[in-house]
């Protein structure tokens, strides 16, 4: 979850009480990199 706080100014640098607002994260990780796999791996039954 992100919190979110926006305010808002005015021309006349008059600054509005913040509104809070609270939103999932829905971006996924980055992908992994840098792993490498091969076939000599020994296999458990």
């Amino acid at each position: 979850m992100k919190t979110v706080e926006v305010k808002a100014k005015d021309a006349s640098d008059n600054l509005s009480d913040a509104a809070t607002t609270t939103v999932p994260d829905t971006t996924a990780p980055a992908a992994p990199t840098g792993l490498a796999a091969d076939n000599k791996a020994a296999r458990t039954p």
